[in-house]
């Protein structure tokens, strides 16, 4: 059974005039297709094929690379929170950990390593504070839920340090949110080792265990060869009517903390 057909002439009629011949298509009658037959056309059908074949290997090898990375960031933290709570029972451990990434032979008299973080690729991070943060005797091995956070060390003498391995290219403050400044009270460039370091005073609050105490606080910049970003905070608990002498607003007592620090390393020997 085929369609109707609406021609009023039989089917072995001639055509009526003005009608398109039996041969040609009418102004309203669709083209013909593409020749499937035609050489050029058989090569497009062929390369459209193997294009969504490389797309659909593409799509594959993209998730495949995607769930590799998950796994290793995931081995990574892990790894990481491990090889942290192993540090924090052993202070032996951590101290050389935080002397490695200061590039320091000792401490400034009266600090402590209390936190020492080493994750592969992206960042290190050392924490000192002039209280020592020890396990109890006889207490099991500390897990990674009972470490202190960032902002629950103890101690009302601090110092934080962060080495990113890449380039600062947006001058973000990794420390804002933990430091609020009242008012801005001096700033400077000290050289250090024979390296600038730019720093910035501040009184106002820092973000401890028991909420925001007023204190002073020192934003530092290290400047090496490498560009990467290398940022710290030192901060003193200290109320508004104490002198700063001694404090991180001290330009001498600054230098005198850094003197204890390499981060950027032995300065190269000219050539």
């Amino acid at each position: 059974m085929g369609y109707p057909d609406d021609s009023s002439n039989g089917p072995n009629d001639p055509p009526s005039n003005g009608s398109p011949s039996s041969g040609s298509p009418g102004p309203g009658s669709p083209s013909p297709g593409p020749d499937l037959l035609d050489p050029k056309s058989i090569e497009r059908a062929i390369a459209r094929r193997q294009l969504r074949r490389r797309l659909s290997f593409l799509g594959c090898g993209c998730f495949v690379v995607l769930a590799v990375c998950a796994v290793v960031f995931a081995v990574v933290v892990y790894q990481g929170a491990k090889n942290l709570a192993a540090d924090f029972s052993d202070p032996e451990a951590r101290t050389r950990k935080v002397l490695a990434t200061l590039g320091a032979e000792d401490l400034p008299p009266g600090y402590h390593a209390v936190m020492a973080v080493d994750v592969p690729l992206p960042f290190d991070m050392v924490v000192l504070s002039d209280e020592p943060w020890l396990l109890e005797p006889d207490s099991e091995p500390a897990s990674p839920a009972a470490l202190p956070t960032f902002n629950g060390v103890p101690g009302s003498k601090l110092f934080y340090y962060i080495h990113i391995q890449a380039e600062d290219r947006t001058g973000n403050d990794p420390f804002e949110r933990e430091f609020e400044s009242r008012e801005k009270l001096d700033q400077g460039d000290l050289q250090i080792h024979d390296r600038r370091v730019a720093w910035e005073a501040h009184r106002g609050q820092g973000l401890r265990p028991q909420g925001h105490q007023e204190g002073i606080f020192c934003r530092l910049r290290f400047e090496c060869d490498d560009r990467e970003t290398r940022r710290a905070v030192w901060f003193h608990e200290r109320s508004p009517s104490e002198s700063t002498v001694g404090t991180p607003a001290d330009p001498e007592a600054i230098s005198a903390f850094l003197s204890h620090f390499r981060v950027c390393g032995e300065p190269e020997e000219p050539s």
